[in-house]
C-alpha cells in the first residue's frame, strides 16, 4: 500500500511538472505594456447655437486615470448643413487632458465561463478650442462625461490588447463670444495596446 501511495504521488508530480512545461512552451498569456494609442469620433448639439458639431481624435493613456487628447472638430449650422457649405462651418483643433475617477462598477458575473463586469468612470476633460477659419476667440471649455466600458477575465490577445468605450457627456464653454455654450454629445474611443506574451 505504501509502494502505491508513493507511485501515485510520484506520477501527480510528474504530470503536474509536465503540464506547466507544455503551458510554458505553448502557452499564451499576454500583458500590456505601457505603451498605446486610440482614436475617437462623436457627435453634439448645442441647442443655444442651433449647432451640430462632429470630431474625430486621437489619444493615449498615459495613466490609468490620465489621457491626453488631441481632436478635429466641426461645427455647422442647422440651416446651412449642405455639404456644398462645408467651407462656411467653423473648424477647430482642440487638445485636451481627461481625468478620470471610478464612479461605480457592477458585480462580476460569468457569461459562457467569462467572468464579466461593467465599469463607469467620472471623466473631466479641461479643452482648448482653437479656431481654424473664423476669427473668432480661441475658448477654453470643459467636457463631463460618464465613460462606459466592459471588461472580460482571460489573458488571450484579442482581450488585453483592445479595449472600447463609450462617453455620454455634457460639454459647457467659457467663451464670452459664445462660440461653445452647452452642448450634449457621445464619443466612442477605441484602443489599441501594445501587449506580450509574458510566458515565452
Amino acid at each position: 500500500m505504501a509502494n502505491l501511495i508513493f507511485i501515485s504521488m510520484l506520477a501527480l508530480k510528474i504530470t503536474t511538472l509536465f503540464v506547466f512545461f507544455i503551458t510554458l512552451m505553448f502557452g499564451q498569456a499576454y500583458q500590456r505594456t505601457g505603451k498605446n494609442i486610440g482614436i475617437s469620433g462623436g457627435l453634439s448639439k448645442d441647442f443655444a447655437n442651433e449647432q451640430t458639431n462632429i470630431h474625430i481624435g486621437i489619444h493615449s493613456h498615459v495613466a490609468k486615470h490620465f489621457i491626453p487628447e488631441i481632436s478635429y472638430r466641426n461645427s455647422t449650422q442647422y440651416q446651412t448643413r449642405r455639404i456644398e457649405t462645408f467651407g462656411e462651418n467653423q473648424h477647430f483643433i482642440t487638445p485636451g487632458v481627461q481625468l478620470r475617477a471610478r464612479f461605480l462598477s457592477t458585480p462580476g458575473r460569468r457569461v459562457r465561463g467569462i467572468c464579466t463586469k461593467e465599469f463607469f468612470d467620472i471623466a473631466l476633460t479641461p479643452e482648448y478650442n482653437i479656431s481654424l477659419n473664423q476669427p473668432i476667440e480661441n475658448a477654453f471649455s470643459l467636457r463631463i462625461g460618464l465613460c462606459i466600458y466592459q471588461m472580460k477575465s482571460g489573458m488571450n490577445k484579442s482581450r488585453r490588447a483592445w479595449s472600447y468605450k463609450a462617453e455620454p457627456y455634457y460639454r459647457h464653454g467659457f467663451s464670452n463670444n459664445g462660440i461653445i455654450k452647452s452642448e450634449i454629445g457621445f464619443s466612442l474611443k477605441v484602443t489599441r495596446f501594445e501587449v506580450y506574451n509574458f510566458l515565452k
